[in-house]
């Protein structure tokens, strides 16, 4: 089952805590907290348009959400 963090304190027990309290929050959320971002058919880019670049702009996107778990300033 995913995980979906929904606040701080949340992201924290994920990222500190035991597996036995991080793991509870492997639960259903309620209906009204999900909600549908995208419908259709997913649209990939093809391989070749993939870059370095684009690899490291991945990597500047991850870095940036582990400084927000972890409460700290991101800088590129």
């Amino acid at each position: 089952m995913p995980v979906i963090l929904t606040t701080e304190e949340e992201c924290d027990v994920w990222m500190r805590a035991p597996w036995d309290e991080a793991g509870q929050l492997q639960r259903p959320l309620p209906n009204t907290m999900l909600r549908i971002v995208a419908s259709g058919e997913r649209e990939d880019l093809p391989s070749e348009k993939y870059s370095p670049s684009h690899a490291s702009d991945m990597m500047d996107r991850v870095q940036a959400v582990v400084c927000l778990a972890e409460s700290r300033e991101w800088t590129p």
